[in-house]
């Protein structure tokens, strides 16, 4: 079996399998360790952002997600006592339009049917996947990472030996602890548990059809699955009152499923039943040595905004693309310390902005919550992050600034996300998103010939790919938007990393392009 690897990968769920599928589609050989026999077969998690499936287009598996469920403009959410309450409210909830933002749109795939569509492919790409295999220790030293796994149903043991470790066992996993590694916030704030189950009932209320129900007998919330029977019920459970999930038996859940419900005379059968918090913890660091922390084991987020899993899936690909150029020997090894540089900020004001909306939403009875922060637009959180330090490199004048900008007024700065625009290639339109998403690319005027020629000219030419935008150009642009989008002129240049952030940009031509490019590339690699 298998003992070396390039990155080995301690957890299997949405971010694991996530990561290792950027990595495998970037010829990085992976090994994934998972405790648990199957992937989940909880569905929490299950509203994917438009950012998010940009990554996932990128790498093939946007039709596949998709297919899970039919499109559906809006979701209709009933608040009532039970389902068989006359006296009860229908709201419709609509997507938010992301059409002038991203080639792309959100998607609905519940955790349960996305982790074995990321696992397939992973796995057809090269990326080694074992369940039902624990890890037992992990130490660092000499240039690698020493990893004991042990085969559950076996109990047979042995040693695999990494360049990089990736943590992404969970908000509960060990490896941060074992590592001594901290975490810092408000804690947690509520206990939740997640009744997955059987039914013959049908998700209507009066004959309205409905996606979720938030329901006061129960104190929690019923789900139907479109097109199945299964459903699941989210319950809270009280510690303080002495409470434990235990107590929560399957008649027990078959009770509260029944009074959610309105209704004896229906057939139930409880599937899963698993416990779960909602909580809110940073962690002191993202990066430690050769360990990366990525989703729950480096940031737990409230489930209120629908960030978590998203911000999770983030992380993966910025991870992902660094780690390639690290390995491959495009880049220094002080790129990786980027990671921790531009994603833990990100995470703790996302964190706060799903606290935010919890505070708003829901009473707070732990009384944990923080200060009441302001709410911005779900689309700014989810396309309008931007990182402050990192691989970038500061225009002159350009001091920090808010974290979470306008993505409809975006100041296309180095930090940013690259804006959505669509341009013509040979009679097909094209969005500037799918140029970006898996290697540096350089756009320019179109008279940005020198930028061009420096590229081509240097050592890094096999690494970025260059493209002249107007009306004359190879992108044609009959608009003229990019100059007043990108805020260049028709000899400036943009350089956008694999992962759609902009790391640089030149609004002008300069004396030298050739030595700036050089000079740009070695600062932003750490090339010395």
């Amino acid at each position: 079996m298998k003992t070396k690897t390039s990155v080995l990968i301690i957890g299997g769920g949405l971010s694991g399998l996530s990561v290792a599928l950027f990595l495998a589609y970037r010829n990085i050989d992976c090994i994934v360790i998972e405790k648990h026999q199957t992937t989940s077969i909880q569905y929490k998690f299950s509203g994917i952002s438009a950012r998010s499936m940009e990554l996932y287009r990128n790498v093939g598996i946007e039709d596949a997600i998709r297919k899970q469920r039919p499109r559906r403009e809006s979701n209709i959410v009933v608040m009532a006592k039970n389902l068989a309450d006359e006296d009860h409210k229908i709201m419709e909830i609509e997507q938010a339009d992301t059409s002038q933002i991203s080639p792309t749109r959100h998607a609905e795939c519940e955790q349960d049917r996305l982790e074995p569509i990321l696992k397939k492919k992973a796995v057809k790409l090269g990326a080694d996947i074992r369940f039902n295999t624990e890890v037992t220790d992990i130490r660092q030293g000499m240039g690698k990472v020493k990893v004991l796994i042990k085969n559950q149903s076996t109990e047979q043991t042995s040693e695999i030996h990494a360049s990089y470790v990736i943590a992404a066992d969970g908000s509960n996993g060990k490896t941060r602890e074992k590592l001594g590694v901290s975490r810092q916030g408000p804690g947690i704030l509520q206990n939740w548990l997640n009744v997955i189950f059987d039914t013959d009932a049908l998700p209507a209320i009066n004959g309205c059809y409905f996606t979720a129900s938030i329901l006061e007998d129960i104190n929690g919330t019923l789900v139907p699955r479109e097109g199945t029977k299964r459903w699941s019920m989210s319950v809270q459970y009280f510690p303080q009152e002495g409470e434990k999930p235990s107590d929560y038996t399957d008649e027990r859940c078959k009770e509260l499923i029944k009074r959610g419900l309105g209704r004896d005379d229906v057939n139930l059968n409880i599937v899963n039943i698993k416990p779960w918090e909602a909580a809110a913890f940073i962690s002191d660091k993202f990066v430690y040595e050769r360990v990366f922390f990525i989703g729950d084991t480096a940031h737990v987020i409230p489930p209120t905004g629908g960030f978590s899993g998203n911000t999770g899936i983030h992380d993966a690909y910025n991870l992902a693309w660094k780690l390639e150029s690290v390995i491959k020997g495009i880049a220094g090894a002080e790129l990786l310390n980027t990671y921790g540089q531009e994603r833990q900020p990100i995470a703790y004001q996302t964190m706060q902005q799903a606290l935010a909306r919890l505070q708003a939403w829901f009473k707070d009875p732990s009384n944990k919550l923080p200060p009441v922060e302001k709410i911005i637009p779900d689309n700014n959180v989810v396309f309008g992050y931007r990182y402050q330090n990192g691989c970038l490199i500061h225009e002159t004048g350009q001091t920090n600034q808010e974290v979470f900008e306008d993505v409809n007024n975006p100041t296309v700065r180095p930090g940013g996300r690259a804006p959505h625009l669509n341009l013509e290639n040979n009679g097909q339109i094209v969005s500037t998103i799918d140029l970006f998403l898996d290697q540096w690319v350089v756009l320019t005027g179109v008279d940005g010939e020198k930028w061009e020629n420096a590229i081509q000219q240097s050592k890094w030419a096999k690494q970025v790919r260059c493209y002249r935008i107007g009306q004359n150009g190879e992108l044609k642009d009959y608009s003229n938007s990019f100059r007043k989008k990108y805020d260049v002129g028709m000899e400036g240049a943009v350089l956008i990393r694999p992962d759609g952030f902009i790391a640089w940009r030149s609004k002008e031509m300069t004396e030298h392009p050739n030595e700036l490019i050089h000079e740009v590339f070695n600062r932003l690699l750490f090339v010395h």
